[in-house]
């Protein structure tokens, strides 16, 4: 009889157990961060049950990556996991590219809005559309220029897409010019280097990441780009993601990854 009482009592509990929802992921943090009076951990996964999340100090913030798929920085303040999960997915997504805005003959899909024109790494992802009636004589010619128009790299493709190492000529020019010219059309985008300052905090930042998988860590990775507006590193590295997805035949089953893959159109790469 007491054998079957605690068996029922067990049962009664595994359905408590297992509403216990994942909110967000601690990314990366800096200075006092805690929730429940406990110092928290990059890569630490909070769920619905936790305390307040507790951000101390004006110096202090955390990176956080929510499970309905959106990259926060969090300064100081006391934050519930549930509504930081939930307003997350409220949240309108903001326009990534002034193309929307104003449309041209070659929109750049994936480039970002001044001044947010800065990169981290080496490589730059340029997905662009042709937004007239007829159709443009292949191929496409990628050119990058210094700001005097003096050329720097040119190449081809037969196809809306190109990556593009760029750190050799940021290291000697401040900034450069990406062009991308039809036959009839161009598109002219900005990049430039930026400050040592930013560059050893986002460093820092990249280093402290704690995943368990290398998807999961280029995820990561892009998420702290996201945050520090480095839209020419998130989109180089959701190519480098798409392309890896397809070379292996599964999906990345990740909420933040496919929302972005829409919001710049590389989802049918």
């Amino acid at each position: 009889m007491k054998n079957t009482l605690l068996l029922a009592f067990l049962l009664t509990c595994l359905p408590a157990v297992a509403q216990k929802q994942p909110q967000l992921t601690i990314l990366t943090f800096s200075g006092d961060v805690t929730i429940g009076g406990q110092p928290v951990v990059a890569g630490q996964l909070v769920y619905d049950d936790s305390k307040n999340l507790l951000v101390n100090g004006k110096e202090s913030y955390a990176n956080i990556l929510t499970e309905t798929g959106y990259a926060r920085k969090l300064g100081s303040g006391s934050y519930p996991p549930v509504s930081l999960n939930s307003e997350s997915a409220k949240a309108k997504p903001k326009r990534s590219s002034s193309v929307y805005y104003h449309p041209s003959p070659i929109a750049i899909l994936t480039a970002p809005e001044a001044p947010h024109k800065k990169v981290f790494g080496d490589s730059v992802f340029l997905l662009w559309k042709v937004n007239y009636s007829s159709k443009p004589e292949l191929p496409f010619r990628i050119s990058l220029l210094t700001m005097f128009d003096d050329p720097l790299f040119d190449t081809t493709t037969q196809v809306s897409f190109c990556a593009l190492n760029v750190g050799p000529f940021l290291l000697r020019d401040n900034a450069i010019v990406i062009q991308v010219k039809s036959s009839t059309e161009r598109a002219v985008q900005g990049a430039g280097k930026m400050d040592e300052a930013m560059r050893l905090r986002i460093q820092n930042d990249l280093q402290l990441l704690v995943a368990n998988t290398e998807t999961e860590r280029a995820i990561a990775r892009v998420a702290i780009f996201e945050i520090n507006d480095l839209i020419y590193d998130v989109t180089y590295g959701l190519y480098k993601l798409r392309m890896a997805e397809k070379a292996a035949g599964v999906p990345i089953v990740s909420n933040y990854y496919q929302r972005l893959l829409k919001k710049y159109g590389m989802e049918t790469l």
